[in-house]
């Protein structure tokens, strides 16, 4: 598949940016390809990653403990009363000439705001309102409540469309566009060729207006498709891929031997596993037997067969919490729950769940304490923990069947709460909103938690302002939940990532895994595939 008639002349782009140095492409693996090129219709991780390449961002995000803004395509300043200013700085423009505009901002956020284009954001309009056009290249944001800043911040500076070509679409029209498929960049990239189910790749925008040090040294990014981890581990091994991410901890001393010239980046704690009780079952409704069962599953034994490499190093860590680590400002004073089988007996025989006919299951009112633990197949990981978590809870008497399916089933289930209990995973934001998860009622609220004291904490902590004041408040809403077990909380893990060494300036990190392509690039003599 070819990109739109304006990418035909991207070779053209090599010679005018960085022109006489050495060119080499990068081989990225990756095990999925994007559902739609159109933000905010997008609910894939594929789908945000590649368009992180084609469209200039609003502004760029860093992170040091907190996320901070910093100019890009636009400027952004806030005001006391929570306002948020956006102004265009005049370089953006789509590939047939018109220049990014505010009525573009405006376009995205009136698909975000409808709910018959089923936008996976719709939820960030009630927070932060619709944008206000002020002129050509300025808007605002008045979000109709106090909002924490950089909350605020992360959601207004998403997305933009292009309204002269989309505006007024109906849904499926929108869904069925050619920008679905074939985008129209504003960024440093441009989508040269996209053959589904087996690779994409990008290639230097010659058209791209933004400041040259944004602009690539490489001659192009190719992602290959390649659905099994297995395969992707295999073909890095044998040096046909150059990047990897989610590499298992037990593959890094093979690799290491086999691929002495890769190198291994630690991203930062992002990733969590989790067991999700559906609270409106039992036994799970009975706090007693929710802390049982975090007494009786050993979180370290799993930390040290799957996140610990040979040396003993490692590379996660027990969760207590939705918010990341990483947020360090707010690590809430939180003591795991320790490993104690005979403490988690002993609650089980307090909830009234005893062996009564010495079959080796606990039963209450002739019913047996078992259930049915949901988990994607494809994820060797949480296979070998639901085993684990399987057999610990054995040893109490509890009988544990494990479902491993499809994970796009899985999440079928888990959004229509078809379950007893849900192994599972996020990728932590790295702002302070834990609303998604625990308000009642919130969309990605499993366990159905629901707590009013919590819900008004959440409000009252995405109400202030100023971090300090908010931080004791987050504290505060991660030790009630914690205290509550609608989770049991698994582990942190660091995620590792293999780049060929080859390539100078790749620096992945907790924001991405592969960071700002443009600036990669490979010395004379070590040009591996050329233009």
């Amino acid at each position: 598949m070819r990109a739109w008639a304006w990418s035909i002349g991207v070779a053209t782009a090599i010679s005018a940016a960085h022109a006489g140095e050495p060119r080499d492409t990068v081989v990225i693996a990756v095990g999925a390809e994007p559902d739609t090129f159109i933000p905010p219709l997008s609910n894939s991780a594929a789908g945000y990653l590649v368009q992180d390449l084609i469209y200039e961002p609003l502004v760029e995000s860093r992170f040091d403990c907190r996320l901070s803004y910093h100019p890009r395509l636009a400027k952004v300043r806030t005001g006391d009363d929570g306002r948020i200013d956006l102004t265009l700085r005049g370089y953006g423009a789509w590939p047939d000439g018109t220049p990014v505009s505010a009525l573009d901002v405006r376009t995205a956020w009136d698909v975000i705001a409808d709910p018959a284009y089923a936008s996976p954001r719709i939820a960030y309009v009630d927070r932060i309102g619709q944008p206000i056009i002020d002129a050509p290249n300025r808007l605002h944001f008045q979000p109709p409540a106090p909002l924490d800043e950089t909350t605020a911040l992360s959601m207004a500076t998403m997305y933009y469309l292009p309204a002269h070509l989309v505006a007024g679409l109906e849904p499926d029209a929108l869904r069925d566009h050619p920008l679905a498929r074939s985008p129209m960049p504003t960024g440093p990239w441009t989508l040269a060729e996209w053959e589904p189910r087996r690779h994409l790749v990008f290639r230097p925008n010659p058209l791209y207006r933004g400041p040259r040090r944004y602009r690539p040294h490489l001659a192009a990014v190719r992602f290959e498709l390649i659905p099994e981890y297995e395969t992707r581990i295999l073909k890095l091994q044998r040096g046909e891929i150059d990047v990897l991410e989610g590499l298992r901890i037990r593959d890094l001393a093979p690799l290491r031997a086999a691929r002495p010239d890769v190198t291994l980046h630690r991203r930062g704690y992002r990733f969590m596993d989790y067991v999700a009780w559906n609270l409106d079952r039992a036994p799970f409704d009975d706090l007693r037997v929710r802390r049982a069962f975090a007494h009786a599953v050993d979180i370290e034994a799993i930390i040290a067969d799957q996140l610990t490499d040979e040396t003993g190093e490692r590379y996660g860590q027990p969760a207590v919490s939705t918010f990341t680590p990483e947020l360090c400002d707010l690590r809430p004073d939180i003591t795991p729950l320790a490993h104690d089988p005979d403490r988690a007996r002993a609650l089980l025989d307090e909830a009234g769940w005893v062996d009564s006919d010495g079959d080796g299951v606990r039963d209450r009112d002739g019913e047996p304490l078992t259930f049915r633990l949901v988990t994607n197949r494809e994820n060797e990981r949480r296979r070998r923990a639901s085993a684990t978590i399987q057999a610990a809870l054995g040893e109490i008497g509890v009988q544990v069947d494990v479902d491993a399916i499809e994970f796009n089933a899985m999440m079928g289930r888990a959004h229509r709460r078809d379950f007893d209990a849900l192994l599972a995973g996020w990728s932590a934001a790295l702002f302070p909103d834990p609303s998604p998860f625990w308000t009642t009622g919130a969309g990605f609220n499993y366990p159905g938690y629901s707590d009013p004291e919590v819900d008004a904490l959440i409000a009252r902590g995405l109400a202030t302002r100023d971090p300090a004041e908010a931080a004791p408040i987050w504290q505060e809403v991660q030790e009630r939940i914690y205290a509550d077990q609608p989770y049991l909380f698994l582990y942190w893990r660091d995620e590792v990532i293999a780049i060929d060494g080859r390539f100078q300036g790749a620096e992945p990190n907790v924001l991405h895994a592969y960071p700002d392509l443009h600036r990669w690039r490979v010395p004379a003599g070590e040009v591996k595939y050329g233009k």
